[in-house]
């Protein structure tokens, strides 16, 4: 990343993004929320958003109603660690 935004040590940005496989199958695009502070980056993902690929029309709905529809992925460069966290819907029915 020290390439793109060379000395600057701090920025935040939304984004689309794009994932393309080997086979040259339809790209996959999600949008995403990058946070960059001094090595360490978080980003956020909206699961529901996904498109393209081989995911079924549903499948974002179908994320949303279980809870995962959020990710968020914490990097930390300088204790080089990867947390992931997904907002997960507990549901007690009696």
């Amino acid at each position: 990343m020290a390439k793109v935004f060379g000395k600057n040590q701090a920025f935040s940005a939304d984004a689309e993004m794009t994932i393309v496989d080997k086979q040259g199958g339809e790209p996959m695009t999600m949008e995403a929320k990058y946070a960059f502070l001094k090595g360490d980056l978080r980003t956020d993902m909206d699961m529901s958003s996904m498109k393209g690929g081989n995911i079924p029309p549903q499948a974002g709905a179908q994320m949303k109603m279980m809870g995962m529809d959020q990710v968020a992925n914490i990097i930390a460069a300088t204790r080089r660690y990867l947390t992931r966290f997904i907002q997960a819907q507990v549901v007690l029915r009696h």
